[in-house]
């Protein structure tokens, strides 16, 4: 109950579409994305008129801040929360399901904890192969990657062997993922 009242006072539910979650990921994790990806694609999906409620743990404190203040002047229905726990965050995510959001996120803990209360997803995939490590059940949740063939991907790795860094990550674009996210 009290996750719901939470969710209701940081999403309007005035829009006639969905509420959108994004959980930020650092894009020092070669899983990451690039701070000015992440302000792109949320100034984008808020101009659209979706509610966007951004979601970032004690990692990406830094990145959460960076945004915040990217989106300051920004009129947009974007928000910025640090979750205290976990529990606090599935909490959430299980609220944001009964109101049929989505979650955009990298390959991570959240990613998966969403998955696991039932908030289908959209996995912005860099080295990590989906079907190997998720999200499951795939049927609920969608995969992204960059338009791009790699003959490194997917590598599974923790660091980046290419020559100019995790451009499986860096070359999927806002724009994309955007419009991916508008499709649905």
């Amino acid at each position: 109950a009290q996750a719901r009242a939470r969710l209701r006072e940081l999403l309007p539910t005035s829009t006639r579409s969905a509420p959108l979650l994004v959980h930020l990921s650092d894009a020092r994790d070669v899983r990451g994305w690039p701070a000015a990806h992440w302000i792109a694609l949320v100034r984008e999906l808020a101009q659209s008129g979706r509610s966007v409620l951004v979601l970032s743990g004690p990692s990406e404190a830094g990145l959460g801040e960076e945004l915040r203040r990217a989106l300051a002047t920004h009129a947009g229905a974007a928000h910025v929360v640090g979750q205290r726990g976990l529990r606090e965050l599935a909490a959430l995510f299980a609220a944001a399901a009964e109101r049929e959001a989505r979650l955009i996120a990298c390959d991570s803990g959240p990613l998966h904890l969403a998955c696991s209360v039932g908030l289908p997803t959209l996995l912005l995939a860099g080295p990590q192969d989906p079907a190997r490590t998720g999200p499951y059940p795939a049927a609920a949740h969608r995969v992204l990657m960059s338009l791009d063939e790699l003959a490194c991907r997917p590598c599974l790795q923790r660091r980046c062997a290419h020559p100019r860094g995790p451009v499986c990550m860096t070359e999927l674009v806002p724009q994309q993922v955007a419009a991916a996210v508008l499709r649905d």
